[in-house]
């Protein structure tokens, strides 16, 4: 179940990015913009990792 809900995040996460045309590295941008220090190399992560933060 759990490797269910981090692929959906995972996906949703991909697609909204795709729908507004943002890559990783403009997602970095914007993260740092509102003081979140994150590396484009990590943002493949994010989306398992924000689904675990959520329980």
């Amino acid at each position: 179940m759990e490797a269910e809900w981090e692929k959906r995040v995972s996906n949703l996460l991909k697609g909204e990015l795709k729908k507004r045309g943002v890559i990783y590295a403009q997602l970095v941008d914007r993260l740092a913009a509102i003081g979140i220090d994150e590396k484009e190399a990590n943002i493949n992560d994010l989306a398992p990792s924000f689904a675990l933060s959520l329980r």
